[in-house]
């Protein structure tokens, strides 16, 4: 597997607790944290998810279709549908698809896909550290 997939790879199984962790954090700006550091790791989440499954992909693309797609999802929170209703009445939905619309979640959207991909491309070509070869002896003949 491409080491860039790897650490794309880590990155994502990193974000997912944390992610998950901004929903149940108490400490310092826990309002903000919970109700938009989320937002940020969310776009994260699947420009990464995004970049790992489609390595080729032009990670200013893929974070402007993830963009569009999350902030068609919080208009969606405006509307109020049974099929909506029936994915938002499971916490999967609701951490997915959202349950209340907030314009303060755009702007954290924005950060969230400019942070993204800028992280997306640096870990797609971060270096691996290699140990330095020692300097082969050379035979006198």
């Amino acid at each position: 597997m491409q080491p860039a997939r790897v650490r794309l790879g880590i990155a994502i199984l990193t974000i997912v607790p944390a992610g998950l962790y901004t929903k149940h954090y108490t400490g310092p700006a826990a309002t903000w944290v919970h109700n938009y550091l989320g937002g940020v790791f969310y776009e994260w989440f699947w420009i990464w998810v995004w970049m790992w499954l489609r390595p080729t992909s032009k990670p200013a693309t893929v974070g402007f279709l993830v963009l569009g797609v999350t902030t068609l999802l919080e208009f969606l929170q405006l509307i109020s549908t049974p099929w909506l209703q029936a994915i938002r009445s499971h916490w999967v939905g609701q951490a997915l698809v959202g349950t209340s619309f907030s314009w303060l979640d755009l702007p954290h959207y924005v950060l969230g896909t400019l942070s993204g991909v800028y992280l997306a491309r640096w870990l797609g070509r971060a270096k691996v550290i290699q140990p330095a070869s020692s300097p082969s002896k050379r035979s006198s003949t």
